[in-house]
């Protein structure tokens, strides 16, 4: 019977794992679509390009999604639980 129970554990770390993944991954994705705007072209010069959304912001959170990313891959939750 013990082995169930650690079959259950071992299950709801890896859907924690998942969780932390898809948090992350919803991070990133959110971060890129924080950067998407107009660009400055030859012909017209576009400010928004160096709005604080763009280039403090979107990278924060881009970042902050790539290191939950990896305490993600990598965390293995107690095993005294």
């Amino acid at each position: 019977m013990p082995t169930n129970n650690n079959n259950q554990k071992s299950f709801l770390s890896r859907r924690t794992n998942c969780l932390v993944l898809l948090l992350s991954s919803v991070l990133v994705i959110s971060g890129f679509v924080l950067m998407a705007g107009e660009s400055t072209t030859e012909t017209a010069f576009c400010q928004d390009v160096f709005s604080r959304r763009r280039t403090e912001i979107a990278p924060l959170l881009c970042l902050a999604g790539y290191l939950l990313m990896m305490v993600g891959v990598v965390w293995r939750p107690d095993k005294h639980s």
